[in-house]
Order: C-alpha cells, then structure tokens, then sequence
C-alpha cells in the first residue's frame, strides 16, 4: 500500500499573514486544471490561523480529491483531513466548482477525518537534467512503452509533471500544454478547458479528431502491431481520465498535474482498467488505439506569441508610480502559453483608472490581456502587490468576466520624432488644451509609456514618470514613489516642486498665470493628478497610459471631486501649477529625476 504525497513543498512561508494573498487550489481533477481559489483579508488571514495546526493525514486515492495545496508567494503546504479547514475551503470552494465536484470533495474530506489510510510511501523520482521542450514523443513499438517513469520520454513525465496530464501520458506524448481531446484537431479554440463536453462520446469524438482510433469496449489481451491502446473514463459531466497499456499488458496513469502511477485507488495495479476504481471517474467508456508519431501534430498546441525568450507581465492598475511588474518562471510561462489564442481580443473595459489587465510581453511583442479568467488567476497568483492592491484587481477582474462595458475607443495618433526632455507647457491658461496631437509637441503620445499623472498634469514632458518632490530633493533621484501615499504627504512634496495650494473649493474661473490641478489618493496606495484645460474640463493621464478627458464612468470631467476615480477615492483638493517655474525642480541638474 502506498502513501500519496504529491511531492509538494513542505510549507507555507512563515509569513503567511504578511502575504497580500494565498493561492489555494483544490486537487481533484485529472484531465483539466485543478478548481483554484485566491483569498484575501479576512478569509486569508482565518486560513493563516488554521494552516498554523493543520495536519496532513495520509490517503491512498490517487485520482480524485487529495488535499488542499494551500500557497503564498514563498511555498506551498499540503493539507487534508482538517476538519476547521475543510469547512472553510469547502465554504470558499462553493459556486466555482458543480455540485458532483463540491459533493466529492465534501465526501472524501469526511472520510479521510474518519479513517486512517494506511498505505506506504510512493514511488520516489528523480528530476532528470533534460531539455523538455515539448514536444517530446514517444514510441510507435508497444513493446517499448514501459513504466518507467525516470526514463520515459527521457523523464519529461517527471520533470514537466504539472505540466502534462492523463491525456498527454495515455498518447505518451510530452507537450507541456495540458493536452485536450480534440484540440489540437481543431474541434475548439487552442485556449480552451476543456475542448468538449465530458461525455464519453465527445472525449472519443475529440479524441479521433486528433488522430486516436475506436477499437471497442473488450479489454484488449495482446500488444498492438504499432502504436498502444489507451482506456478512457467519464467522471460524469465533470472531467475526463485516460489509462494506458504498457508493454506488460498492464496499465498506468497520470492522474492531472500529479505523479505518474501504476495503481487504482485500491492500491492495486491495473491489470482490467474497466474493474479497476477509479472513482469519481465511474464510466468506462472502452478503449482506443494511439500511434504517437500520428498523433503528435494535434495534440501539441503552439502560440506564435510564446518563443524562447523569457515573458515579462505589466500589471496596469497604478497611475502616479509604475506598474507593478513580474516574470514568469518556467512553469508559469508554459501553463501561460498553453491558454494563449493567437485571436484573443482583451474584453473591453469603461475604466481608465485603476486596474484594465495585464499587459504582457515577449520581448518586443507585447499584447494587453484582459477578461480571461484562467490567465488571471495564472498571472494573480505570481503578482505581490499590498493586500488592498490585490483585492481592488480581483474585485475587477472577476467584474471583466460579466461585464458588457460600451465605452470611448482611444484614437491611434501618429508619434512625433522629437521628445527630448524637458517640453514644458505653456504658462497661459488660455492655450492649455485638451489636444493630445499637438499638446507638448504630441509627446504625450510619442513618450506615453514614459510619462504619468504628475507630468501631465504639470504639463511638462520630463520622460521620468516625475514623482512629487523627488526633483526638488525630498527623496533620492530613484524614488517610486517620493513620499508616502496621502494627502498631506504629496502635498507638501508638490509645494516643494514649485507647485502652490489653492484649496478644497473647485475652481470656477482660470488663473492669471499657471493652470490648476487636483490631487487625488488611493489611500496608502498611489497618488493621481487631474488637469483643469481652457475650457475649464479637465483632462488626466493614468500612470503610463494615454490621456483621458473622461473618468472611470466615461462621463467628461467638470468637477474633479464627484468624478468617478476609484480606487482613487480620497479628494485632497487642487493646486496651482506653473510650468516655466515647476520644470527648474521637476528637471533641476542637482536633483535629475530621469535615474
């Protein structure tokens, strides 16, 4: 008898409560990615107190609901058998998964605090020093086809482990894309999970889409004379499951992103898959025949997008500071480009403050993701942002996945050629406008990703994304951001800049000299600057983007302080900001802000 371990990570991070989130996912299924959840405040903190006595009891199912893989940014930490923590992720787990799947899991979490699985340790693997860059294929003689996991397919079953699953492992076939029936084969778009409904007939049909041959229900007694034969199993209307026929004539599987095994959930090996439990997955479809060498161009799915080169992730939600910004790692950046659709369009958002997706970059190829719920939840989990950051990105992500937002289209505008820092604005209030072709020479389109808020808002082009305060000496040159995030804070910096308090009342009128500003705080966070034009509207820039006439409810700004501007919720009130005597400080030699 064997004890399932999974081989994950010891624990948690000592520092669980610090964490701006945990990561937790639910190992239950085989054919597609496991139901995962992200917990913030509260919730994170109540799981932080249970993980602190959370035990692990064993079990010996390999295939089905196996325990909690709780993670922070740190490690990870396998749990099952707690009862306090169950509950609660059971709890959280509830609506994002079917009833069958909710039902399960309650089941095996209540026999596993009754019982005790006795069951002894599982096979051990070594990590081979390989290159596994799929796809990697396996034999055409049955003969050949062994459990053996440490040399098949050079090992790649083990070292690319979360990335193949039961379908990858029956064709013997290392694609690293989480293999779908009929995907590669056309029958669904190459991003989807997964491609059919889970029905016997629609995994066979898909299956066949991709090269595999029906060969009947009969438990096959000899070796094929080319390729092997496969059994496929329907957890019904939830996920899918294939075995294979090795060279024994016996069988193995490799239950989702777990480790390859030679046993059911009995702990007894597979000499009859249709007799054999492999429970949830509790209709036996029959068996099928698989040639690797044929198969192999359809069940590899590849994205143009994704190359060699490593995959650089923007996260768009700051204005004032930049964007918080992370690399995926091997793992990450393979589940990545095994969602990528080369036609994905980002869904469409009325929000131009505040988070509006994930801009992602290949070297020099960069696309904008927004709205697609496995690849936020991918990139949600890499990202360490403050708890409040985290939270205000999940609450509009999870409103992407609904929405039908109907907004302003910005223009393409053509760049100019010349942006050498500093452009400063004019001083009359009369010629300040609302232009982003001509305004500054249009280097608000040619320099955008270089110049935030406090730039525009001052007016002046310095290709810094200029902090308040850091250019008179408040701070270092290298400051993001000069000083802390509230109101009297950047005020005061601003005051330092050249820039002169005026107060809490809207302006009605333009200054002799100068134009006016409004400053605004997401508390603790990140500040925003607003812009009063000549036609006393007012106009803004968010962080790195383009310069927006309107707010977060696409409605043109008259008065800053009922605009929609969240989570920029804190109103602090409006200065006054003169060009010719801010860009000595926002560009002085003895405090250069471009470092």
């Amino acid at each position: 008898m064997r004890f399932t371990t999974f081989g994950l990570v010891a624990g948690v991070s000592g520092s669980c409560h610090d964490a701006s989130h945990l990561d937790v996912e639910a190992m239950v299924m085989s054919g597609t990615e496991n139901p995962r959840m992200i917990l913030v405040g509260k919730d994170k903190n109540e799981l932080c107190d249970l993980l602190e006595i959370a035990t692990v009891k064993p079990t010996c199912r390999v295939l089905g609901f196996t325990g909690w893989n709780v993670c922070d940014l740190q490690g990870c930490k396998l749990v099952r058998g707690d009862p306090m923590l169950d509950e609660k992720l059971i709890s959280s787990l509830t609506g994002l998964v079917t009833d069958g799947v909710l039902n399960h899991i309650k089941e095996e979490s209540a026999r596993l605090i009754l019982e005790e699985d006795n069951c002894t340790g599982a096979d051990e693997y070594v990590v081979p020093q390989v290159d596994c860059s799929g796809p990697v294929i396996g034999p055409d003689d049955a003969t050949q086809v062994h459990y053996d996991v440490n040399n098949d397919d050079m090992g790649c079953f083990v070292k690319e482990q979360r990335n193949n699953n039961c379908y990858n492992y029956g064709n013997d076939i290392v694609t690293n894309t989480f293999a779908q029936p009929g995907r590669g084969g056309g029958a669904c778009a190459p991003d989807t999970r997964p491609c059919v409904p889970n029905t016997c007939d629609d995994v066979m049909n898909g299956a066949i889409k991709d090269g595999l041959t029906w060969v009947g229900t009969e438990l096959p007694t000899e070796l094929p004379a080319k390729g092997h034969y496969v059994s496929l199993h329907i957890w019904p209307n939830s996920n899918f499951h294939w075995i294979r026929m090795d060279a024994n004539k016996k069988w193995s599987h490799k239950p989702g992103g777990s480790p390859v095994r030679n046993y059911d959930n009995n702990n007894e090996e597979i000499a009859d898959p249709s007799q054999a439990d492999f429970s949830p997955w509790t209709q036996h479809c029959g068996y099928m025949l698989t040639v690797p060498s044929e198969v192999e161009p359809t069940v590899t799915v590849s994205s143009s997008f994704c190359t060699e080169e490593e995959i650089n992730v923007e996260t768009l939600v700051f204005s004032g500071t930049d964007n918080p910004s992370f690399t995926l790692n091997d793992h990450q950046k393979r589940s990545f480009c095994g969602l990528v659709n080369e036609n994905d369009q980002a869904v469409p958002t009325c929000r131009v403050l505040g988070f509006t997706g994930w801009r992602v970059c290949v070297g020099t190829n960069c696309r904008t993701f927004r709205g697609q719920k496995m690849i936020d939840t991918l990139f949600m989990s890499a990202l360490n942002v403050s708890e409040e950051v985290f939270s205000h990105i999940q609450e509009e992500t999870n409103r992407l996945l609904t929405s039908s937002d109907n907004c302003h289209q910005t223009e393409d505008l053509a760049e100019n050629s010349d942006c050498t820092a500093p452009v400063v604005g004019p001083d009359d209030p009369a010629l300040i406008h609302f232009d982003l072709q001509n305004d500054n020479q249009g280097c608000w389109v040619t320099e955008r990703s270089k110049n935030n808020c406090y730039d525009y808002g001052n007016d002046i082009v310095t290709n810094t994304f200029a902090q308040p305060g850091r250019g008179s000496g408040v701070c270092p040159p290298g400051s993001h951001p000069c000083v802390p995030n509230t109101c009297e804070d950047v005020k005061n910096a601003a005051v330092s800049d050249g820039l002169s308090w005026v107060g809490t009342d809207l302006p009605t009128e333009l200054p002799q000299d100068g134009h006016y500003v409004s400053l605004h705080i997401w508390p603790n966070q990140n500040f925003h600057w607003i812009r009063m034009d000549a036609d006393q509207k007012w106009s803004h820039k968010p962080g790195s983007t383009a310069a927006r006439n309107y707010d977060n409810n696409n409605e043109e700004i008259t008065d800053p302080g009922q605009a929609e501007f969240s989570p920029w919720t804190q109103h602090c009130g409006y200065m006054l900001s003169v060009p010719s005597k801010v860009v000595s400080t926002l560009n002085s030699p003895q405090h250069p802000v471009a470092v």
